[in-house]
């Protein structure tokens, strides 16, 4: 059996393209020293920047766990919010839905987020192509990671990555997408590789 040559370059195409991953936007101040993190947190549940962040229990255990396996094996280790170098937050943009449509990004929650955070696109200059698209495309079903100065509890790294979790995606394929999202973001941490 013989294939034609045109079917065989779109199969291989097609094959490929099924196996790319997208890359994350990342945008970090240069000024922070990376290197001499050693020590993680996260930002509590209860603070501004999460207050209108209406995602479940369960999705915020997928996402700090998937966090912790990525810290961890960067050799980074959780520790108490006074004793870290870092705090790690994260925002899962949401729509607002009609019916079973998402019909648009829940701009307010994402705004009340960045005001949490201290977000300033000016301050973090550096990064993979800081004024990419990627930084600025924020759809429903993205995932914002900031990791913050413990001092002034400012953004001082952020990654973008679509995440894009459907209804019908049972746990663990939701499990799957964001674990690969976050190793995706923190692959570009500056310091040292996580």
């Amino acid at each position: 059996m013989s294939f034609h040559p045109l079917i065989v370059g779109i199969l291989i195409l097609l094959l490929a393209g099924c196996s790319l991953q997208k890359s994350a936007g990342v945008r970090y101040q240069e000024k922070f020293d990376f290197g001499s993190v050693r020590a993680y947190s996260f930002l509590p549940r209860d603070s501004v920047a999460n207050e209108e962040q209406n995602i479940s229990d369960v999705m915020r255990n997928n996402i700090e766990l998937a966090l912790e396996q990525v810290l961890d094996d960067s050799g980074l280790h959780y520790t108490e919010a006074r004793h870290s170098d870092l705090v790690v937050a994260y925002h899962l943009i949401q729509g607002q839905s009609h019916g079973p449509y998402q019909i648009g990004v829940n701009h307010q929650a994402l705004k009340r987020y960045n005001l949490g955070v201290k977000y300033c696109e000016y301050c973090l200059k550096s990064g993979s192509d800081p004024g990419s698209r990627k930084l600025r495309r924020l759809d429903v079903g993205t995932l914002i990671l900031d990791l913050l100065d413990p001092d002034n509890q400012r953004s001082v790294w952020r990654s973008i990555y679509p995440v894009k979790i459907k209804a019908e995606d049972n746990s663990r394929k939701v499990q799957e997408k964001i674990q690969t999202a976050i190793a995706l973001m923190l692959a570009q941490y500056p310091g040292k590789s996580a």
